[in-house]
């Protein structure tokens, strides 16, 4: 990856030991920035998902979230695409209970 701490820190306006009070270090970063859009990923989802829905109805309901997540948060999309298909998801994968994010899908 060719980004540093400084250069991230520099682009939030904030000074460079400011960002580690926070953050580890690169990877502790990309991490919790993974698990923010995740977790705001799965609340999209599950917007008017229910009991009362039929398979049907909880599909389409899931897809059409899904898709306005997508168009409406593209950036934050494309960096859970690119952050899924990246070497930090091998170490990641080993302690991802992120399962829960999505349990009202679960029946």
């Amino acid at each position: 990856m060719d980004i540093s701490m400084s250069k991230i820190a520099k682009r939030a306006g904030i000074s460079s030991a400011t960002i580690y009070v926070y953050y580890q270090n690169k990877e502790d970063l990309l991490l919790k920035l993974y698990l923010n859009v995740k977790e705001k990923l799965s609340r999209s989802m599950v917007l008017n998902i229910h009991e009362g829905l039929d398979a049907k109805e909880l599909c389409y309901t899931f897809m059409k979230n899904s898709l306005a997540f997508m168009i409406q948060n593209k950036d934050w999309f494309l960096f859970l695409e690119q952050f899924t298909t990246s070497p930090f998801m091998n170490k990641f994968y080993e302690d991802d209970d992120t399962a829960l994010m999505f349990k009202s899908l679960i029946r």
